[in-house]
């Protein structure tokens, strides 16, 4: 599996490794959802740090996009957050918060684990 998923308190943190495909990156977010913890997170991040391939483009990102503003309705108050040093990942999220634009989550790239921690850590 090219993603594993840690839960603590109130961020989880899906960290993707080697090729990931828009059906693994829509499987991580349909595994968060139906998650009973998900009601209480505030933060979600994605590290994309030790991904080699990105198999997905950006019709992958306009359905994870459609699946999160549908969650927003069950928990609004989720800042998200993509971690990622190439820049075709920055392009992709440009995509998403386009497609988010009035949605109630709040969505940002970093080139490190710990901005994004700085951004959106909910302690």
């Amino acid at each position: 599996m090219p993603y594993s998923i840690e839960w603590d308190k109130k961020v989880v943190r899906c960290t993707f490794s080697g090729n990931v495909s828009g059906k693994e990156l829509i499987d991580c977010n349909m595994s968060i959802y139906g998650n009973p913890n998900f009601d209480d997170i505030r933060l979600r991040i994605f590290d994309m740090l030790n991904v080699t391939e990105i198999s997905f483009n950006r019709d992958d990102v306009i359905i994870v996009a459609a699946y999160d503003r549908a969650a927003t309705k069950v928990n609004p108050r989720v800042k998200c957050a993509l971690v990622s040093a190439d820049q075709v990942f920055y392009k992709l999220s440009d995509v998403y918060q386009n497609e988010n634009i009035d949605s109630p989550w709040d969505s940002k790239t970093f080139h490190t684990l710990s901005e994004a921690l700085e951004w959106g850590c909910p302690y």
